[in-house]
């Protein structure tokens, strides 16, 4: 697949179903987290949709940005992201 951007790579999946099920922490505060999903900067920009499409498809593995996904969803840093 290749966005107007660059080109994502796949590499190995890095979390398979097992994997992720033993990666399901619970904090000192109760809270429920998957461990390994990597941090992404959003910035300024209105990107939390594609950020986070982002994080998850990198912890699977593939080699996306957020950029890739703001693309692809047309998002801008002023508006986000809509689902028009």
């Amino acid at each position: 697949m290749t966005t107007k951007s660059s080109t994502y790579k796949e590499k190995s999946p890095t979390a398979s179903t097992k994997e992720v099920k033993k990666n399901v922490k619970k904090d000192e505060e109760g809270f429920t987290y998957i461990d390994g999903i990597p941090m992404v900067d959003q910035g300024q920009k209105g990107y939390c949709v594609v950020a986070t499409a982002g994080r998850i498809v990198r912890y699977y593995g593939l080699d996306m940005t957020q950029h890739d996904f703001a693309q692809l969803a047309s998002s801008d840093s002023k508006n986000g992201t809509h689902i028009e």
